[in-house]
């Protein structure tokens, strides 16, 4: 939410929104992960 905020705010290229997404996603699925292993 704060990031797409952000995104509206600045008026950045749909890269740089498509980059933060996937930034996210990533830590997302990595915090999960090693919740998961541990």
């Amino acid at each position: 939410m704060q990031g797409k905020a952000l995104l509206n705010r600045t008026k950045r290229p749909s890269q740089m929104e498509k980059g933060v997404s996937f930034f996210l996603l990533f830590r997302y699925y990595d915090s999960c992960y090693y919740v998961t292993m541990s």
